[in-house]
């Protein structure tokens, strides 16, 4: 299952203190969660800007 395998590098990646500093150095929390977690936050996140794109009636080149 793929999503379980991309869980998987990301939970690896994570244990990483240099994956881990660059996170935090570009304002980020390097959090683990779980993939049914992951998939609500990014639909959440996709949702988001999609309404912003929308009303600002923003187009890609």
């Amino acid at each position: 299952d793929i999503a379980a395998k991309v869980h998987s590098e990301i939970t690896k990646a994570l244990k990483s203190p240099e994956v881990s500093e660059l996170i935090t150095r570009e304002g980020g929390t390097p959090i683990g969660s779980t993939p049914d977690e992951f998939a609500s936050y990014f639909r959440r996140d996709a949702d988001k800007y999609a309404q912003v794109i929308r009303a600002g009636k923003l187009k890609s080149d």
